[in-house]
Parts: C-alpha cells; sequence; structure tokens
C-alpha cells in the first residue's frame, strides 16, 4: 500500500508536536495538561517539574483535590471542579505560606479540553506567581489612602479633575463652604456649572488646559455655594503624571479669599476718592516710579523712596521687587510694613494693560496690638492654667501626706492617753502605773506630738508658699530702665553675711541694663545667687560668675556657678512648684526657681539652665534690652 501521504501527516503532527512542546517548554510558568477521569498528568512542561514544596502542593491540590494537605481547605476553590461543573475556563487566586511564614499568591488558570463527541476529557492549567504584583497593589493602595487623608485633612479645598474637566475627588473643606450636601453625585461628572458663571469657567479652563500641557499656573475666580453665596478662590492647578511620564490628572488647590475679597472691594471704594482717603493710595509704574499718592502715603514714602532734588520718586530695592512680581503675575501681593509706630497691610494690585499698580495701605496697628495682647493674654492664661495644676497637686498631695500624719499619730496620742487614764483611774500611784502606760508617757506621746508638730510647720510652709506665690501673681508691674551693675551690688550686699560665710569667690563683669520691674528682677537674681549658695560642692573651694551680654533687643545674664551641678533628667523638673532636688536637706520650700520663672514669665522673659553633675550649673536669664 501507498503510505506516502500518512507519512507526512505523521511527520506534520510531530513537527507541530515538536512546536507545540518548545512552545510549552518555554513557559516560565508550569504549565500542565490533566486527565479529567482520573487527575493524571498527561503533559507538563519544565517549570511544573521543578515545582518546590508549596508548588506542588498547589499541583497536588489542583489534581488530586485533596484537602488533606496544607493548601486545602473550603475556603480555597479547586479549578478542576470548577471546570467539571461549569464547562468553561476559570481562574481563581490561593494564597500560601512558604516555612517562613511569608505570603505567596498565586493565580491557577484552567481551560476545559472537549473530544469530537464535545465530552470535556482534559483540561490546561497553568500557574503565575503574582506575589509582588498584589504587593505593589497594597501599596498603591495604601499610597492612595495616605494622599487622600493627607488632601482631606487639609484645610484648602483640593480636587482632582481629569483631563476632560470631570470632578473625581473634592475635599472635605471644600464641600462644607460651597454647602454641598452630597458631592459623590457629581464625580465623574463635569465639574459643577452651576457654581461658577460662563466667564469664570471660560477662565477656569483656560488654566487647567495649561496644566493639560505641564504648566503650573494660578487664578483667581469668584464661585458660588449652593445657596447662592459668593465664595472668593485663589486657584493653583497642578498637573498629576504616572510613573510614565504622562498628565493622568490636575491636582486643583483652591485657599478661600473671600475674606480678602471683600477688603479689596472696600479699598477700591475708597479710593475713588484718594485725597479724601485716611488710609495710603498710591500708583506705581512697572520701574518703580510713583505715578501718584495721597496725602496719607507720607509715612510709607519716606522709607520706600528714592531720587534726590527734581527727580521722579522710585521705590527701593525690596518694594520695586513686589511691583514687579504682581505685574509680571497679574496677581496681587500682600505684605506688611512697620511705619515708625503704624503698621500697615498693603495691597499691590495689578492693572497689566496700563502696566502699573495700585497700592492700597489699611493701618492695622490696632488690630496688631490687639492680637499681640491676646497672645499675651493667652501665654498668661496658660501660665496659670499650668500654676492651677501644679497648685491642685499640692493640695491633694503635699498638704494631705502632714494631714495624714496628723490624723494617725493622733489616734496614736489619744490611744495613750487612754492607757494613763485608766491606770491613773484605777487609783494607783503613779510608781505603780502599768508598763503600757509608762511606755506611753515616755515614748508614745511626746513621739505623736513631734510628728504633729512637724506635719503642721510642713503645712504652714506649703500655706506660706501659696500664699507667696499668690500675692506675686497680684503685684502689679513697674516697669523702666535698669542698671543691672547697681541692681547686682544691691543684692550682694545683702547676702554678704551668707556669701562670707560659705566662702565663695564671686566674680561680676560689667552688665548690660534692661527693662523690668525693679522689685522683682532683684527677687530673680537673690533666689538664683541664693541657689548657687545653697548647693556648694564641699570638697572644692565655692566660685560663682555673674555676666552679662546683649542680643538684639534681648538683654541675656548668666549665673554661674561650681556647685553639685543638676542630672539631665531634673532640669525641668526644677521649676516646678515645691520642687526639690534634695528634700532631705537643707531648708526651704522648693519655691526659689518657681518664682524666677513666675516673674520672668511676666515680664515676657525667660530662664533656662545648663548644667553637669560634679562641675556646676549656668543659669541664663533673658530679659528685653533698654
Amino acid at each position: 500500500n501507498d503510505i506516502t501521504e500518512r507519512r507526512q501527516a505523521e511527520e506534520k503532527m510531530r513537527e507541530q508536536s515538536q512546536f507545540l512542546t518548545t512552545v510549552i517548554e518555554s513557559l516560565g510558568h508550569p504549565f500542565y495538561v490533566i486527565n479529567i477521569e482520573d487527575y493524571t498528568i498527561a503533559l507538563a512542561n519544565a517549570a511544573t517539574r521543578k515545582l518546590g514544596d508549596i508548588n506542588k502542593q498547589i499541583t497536588c491540590y489542583a489534581l488530586t483535590h485533596n484537602r488533606d494537605l496544607p493548601c486545602g481547605g473550603e475556603e480555597h476553590i479547586c479549578p478542576l471542579e470548577e471546570i467539571k461543573r461549569t464547562k468553561k475556563p476559570v481562574a481563581v487566586e490561593h494564597t500560601h505560606y512558604d516555612k517562613d511564614g511569608n505570603a505567596l499568591i498565586y493565580e491557577v488558570r484552567g481551560f476545559p479540553i472537549f473530544d469530537e463527541e464535545g465530552n470535556l476529557k482534559q483540561a490546561i492549567e497553568y500557574t503565575i506567581d503574582i506575589t509582588e504584583r498584589k504587593r505593589a497593589e497594597e501599596e498603591l493602595r495604601a499610597s492612595e489612602t495616605k494622599s487622600l487623608t493627607l488632601l482631606e485633612g487639609s484645610p484648602v479645598c483640593n480636587k482632582i479633575i481629569d483631563l476632560d474637566f470631570r470632578l473625581l475627588y473634592m475635599s472635605a473643606a471644600g464641600v462644607k463652604r460651597l454647602k454641598i450636601p452630597d458631592i459623590k453625585r457629581y464625580y465623574g461628572k463635569i465639574y459643577p456649572p452651576s457654581l461658577f458663571s460662563k466667564s469664570m469657567r471660560a477662565l477656569l479652563t483656560k488654566h487647567l488646559e495649561r496644566a493639560k500641557a505641564g504648566e503650573i499656573s494660578s487664578v483667581e475666580a469668584l464661585a458660588h455655594d449652593t445657596e447662592g453665596g459668593e465664595v472668593w478662590y485663589h486657584t493653583t492647578f497642578v498637573p498629576a503624571r504616572n510613573n510614565e511620564g504622562q498628565i493622568e490628572y490636575v491636582i486643583a488647590t483652591s485657599v478661600d479669599i473671600t475674606e480678602r475679597k471683600k477688603a479689596e472691594e472696600e479699598i477700591v471704594k475708597l479710593a475713588k476718592f484718594p485725597d479724601e482717603n485716611p488710609n495710603p493710595v498710591l500708583r506705581i509704574y512697572h520701574d518703580g516710579t510713583i505715578l501718584y499718592h495721597n496725602k496719607a502715603s507720607k509715612p510709607l514714602l519716606d522709607i520706600w523712596r528714592c531720587g534726590g532734588k527734581g527727580e521722579c520718586l522710585r521705590l527701593t530695592g525690596y518694594w520695586h521687587q513686589i511691583v514687579t512680581d504682581a505685574i509680571a503675575s497679574s496677581q496681587p501681593q500682600q505684605a506688611e510694613v512697620e511705619c515708625g509706630k503704624q503698621i500697615f497691610s498693603l495691597i499691590f494690585a495689578p492693572v497689566t494693560e496700563a502696566n502699573y499698580v495700585n497700592i492700597y495701605a489699611l493701618d492695622i496697628t490696632e488690630r496688631k496690638q490687639a492680637e499681640e495682647e491676646r497672645e499675651r493674654l493667652m501665654r498668661t492664661l496658660d501660665l496659670k492654667n499650668k500654676e492651677l495644676e501644679s497648685i491642685l497637686y499640692v493640695a491633694s498631695h503635699d498638704l494631705r501626706t502632714p494631714l495624714v500624719n496628723i490624723q494617725g499619730f493622733g489616734h496614736e496620742l489619744s490611744h495613750d492617753c487612754e492607757l494613763v487614764k485608766s491606770a491613773i483611774g484605777d487609783g494607783r500611784a503613779v510608781s505603780e502605773i502599768g508598763k503600757e502606760a509608762y511606755r506611753a508617757l515616755k515614748d508614745g506621746i511626746p513621739e505623736a506630738l513631734g510628728f504633729i508638730s512637724t506635719s503642721a510647720t510642713k503645712m504652714d510652709s506649703v500655706l506660706s508658699g501659696l500664699l507667696r506665690l499668690s500675692r506675686l501673681g497680684q503685684a502689679a508691674l513697674r516697669i523702666e530702665r535698669l542698671d543691672m551693675n547697681s541692681m547686682i551690688a544691691s543684692v550682694v550686699s545683702n547676702m554678704e553675711y551668707q556669701i562670707k560665710e560659705a566662702g565663695v569667690a564671686l566674680n561680676i563683669e560689667q552688665l548690660p541694663m534692661c527693662l523690668g520691674d525693679a522689685s522683682q528682677v532683684s527677687q530673680v537674681f537673690s533666689n538664683l545667687l541664693d541657689n548657687a549658695l545653697k548647693y556648694l560642692d564641699k570638697h572644692r573651694a565655692g566660685l560663682i560668675h555673674v555676666s552679662g551680654r546683649t542680643e538684639g533687643d534681648i538683654s541675656i545674664y548668666c549665673v554661674e556657678d561650681n556647685g553639685l551641678g543638676i542630672a539631665a533628667d531634673h532640669q525641668e523638673k526644677i521649676f516646678e512648684l515645691f520642687h526639690r532636688l534634695e528634700p532631705e536637706k537643707g531648708n526651704g520650700e522648693g519655691l526659689g526657681l518657681t518664682i524666677v520663672k513666675r516673674i520672668l514669665d511676666g515680664h515676657n522673659g525667660r530662664v533656662r539652665v545648663e548644667s553637669e553633675v560634679g562641675i556646676g550649673s549656668k543659669f541664663f536669664v533673658s530679659l528685653p534690652s533698654a
């Protein structure tokens, strides 16, 4: 028989089989063909044959559906079972753990193979390790969540807009300011047209187009909330790019400038009658030439202008630059300037077509003074609150302790008195009083009286200290220029006996002047010198050095000693109420440094310490310079 055609067909089949085998072997993922009847592998590639333990478990589970294996369990879906049930391709994900407990995520895909009669005979399965992809997706989600959290926490209105001007996101600040009840219904739609007029939408679209082209641009635009109220926003459009550098969407950050716009409108109204305007009004050309100014502008001109007799008045350096920036950006610029005792808030409003800037100024001196006074009162209130906390602690702890002692030893004293009374009441002579009564008279009663007396003294000391602190807060300050050299000399003179008794060498440099209440500042340095004497190191000769210097508008004084020094963990506590480094030694209430800090807080001053155990301490006092 002529078998040429059969041989050719067989050769072609071998070539196709070889080609298919080559393709399968080249796959980097495990690939196998499974017989449905007995779940045996009919064909597998090299990647499948090299599977490790975990992958073997996946394969075994996929082939035999053995639920006793580590990868088994009802939570997994067997691809083969799904193919048998649905007769359709399936794709499932499995999570497994290696011997070190690391999660490995695989995607198993299966495809049915039918015979000529349409019966399911085999299935093709291949496994893809998607662990890294899943981790990357989780990191991306975490990053997006963090970004949205930052946008939500911002006090400005943040928006994400796609390249077709559709709104993708708006932060809570914008939703609240524009009074939008359900922002999500706007997502994926053209940015709400009801919020902007036709002209404003055209302006915003122009800047959006610039952002789509890769530019960062800003614009001021009038919006309306859902109740018709006007909201002025200064919006900056920033293009957001993907990893390939392509612009995917635009982030728009809008700052509410409604109040500023209202102020500008009021200024413009006043500017219509510039000479009658009580606030400065000027017109400045692009090169800094002053084209016009009203009478109220004189304080500003005195510090701004240059040019001699017969020359045009021009703005100098920094102010000229602001005018240039305003014209170049077509955006108003703001600044503040001090003119003697006056403080002005300035708005540089560019008139781009004419190449000049109108400057409108408001005298905000009183507002600034009010703000400073408010800050001062807030600081004072904060200090009072902290002091109140300390007093409450003293009342609940330092006063309670001696009260407990008085109560306890009062009971002891009462008990001992009852013993004596009982013995005497029996009619016996004193010599016949029992041993317990004798012990009570000799030891118990004197000891109890001693503890009661000590506790009462402690309570009196604490209450006296609180009274002194209270009086300090009630004293009216008389601020004046202080000659610190004379003051320190007076303080040293009053402490002369203590200094000689301690055998201390005292060195005082020339000191700068300062502003303060003479009585209270004197008390500051008396307490610091007393503290230095109290904590001298007995193993070496004492030395105290007082110095001073001026930094800007602050006078800084230093009281330095070579005493015991203060451990780092105590250096903040020493200024607390009734805190003492060595409570068991020496006298005193632990109020000296508390009073120092309290006085300096009232003077807008400061005290700090630098110290090293065994070396000594430096106390730095800062006060306004004279």
